[in-house]
């Protein structure tokens, strides 16, 4: 039995096995332009510019670019870019509602515009997870560097559930996110408040000319 029919067998009710190209409106490239600091055009969005899943908008440079072409490339709130060669690849960013009205995305990206009835989140999280990875990393080739083309990306198989089932699993992640966020944030705070008590213990030590092991 194929890999896949297996797979499909084990999926609860609803869920299917499915390549990304299929729920996909266009896989496309992006546009090919010299970076410039002045703001000669549109904010042009670089693989660089992308850090810990998050784009500072206000960092990345522009491009020069007619109206009609610029229209083809502009990002929008939902859209999916991937690097696509490099030590990166395969790394995706969701473009979020912070986008500028005014930005395209360079030529080492691959742009997913999902169709209507996708929770582009719900794809998104399955472009972090470890069957997509394997996946990248069997479809990688290249003299020198790694690349993943836009044929390649389109074929990735992912598991999607109803649109319903999309947006809990969604919201789930993003609370469990939240949660660890605010635990980051405790143990830092933590971590300051023993500084400061090791700070003032070992004063109180020094007066009393004491000695002791932290």
């Amino acid at each position: 039995m194929k890999e896949s029919e297996e797979i499909l067998q084990e999926l609860p009710e609803g869920w299917t096995h499915i390549p990304v190209e299929a729920i996909s409106n266009s896989i496309q490239y992006g546009h090919t332009a010299k970076a410039c600091d002045s703001k000669v055009g549109p904010k042009f969005l670089r693989i660089t510019d992308i850090q810990e899943s998050n784009v500072i908008w206000k960092n990345v440079p522009y491009c020069e670019i007619n109206e009609i072409d610029k229209t083809k490339y502009l990002l929008q709130s939902g859209d999916i870019v991937f690097a696509r060669t490099g030590a990166t690849v395969g790394k995706s960013y969701l473009i979020r509602d912070n986008v500028p009205s005014d930005a395209i995305f360079a030529s080492y990206l691959i742009r997913i515009k999902l169709s209507t009835s996708i929770n582009p989140k719900f794809v998104y999280d399955f472009f972090q997870s470890q069957l997509y990875w394997d996946q990248i990393n069997n479809s990688s080739v290249g003299i020198g560097q790694p690349n993943v083309n836009g044929k390649k990306l389109g074929k990735i198989m992912l598991l999607l559930a109803p649109l319903p089932e999309q947006r809990r699993i969604v919201a789930r992640i993003e609370e469990l996110f939240s949660r660890l966020d605010a635990g980051v944030e405790a143990l830092q705070r933590a971590k300051i408040q023993l500084r400061r008590y090791r700070q003032a213990l070992d004063l109180i030590f020094r007066r009393k000319n004491l000695k002791y092991f932290p």
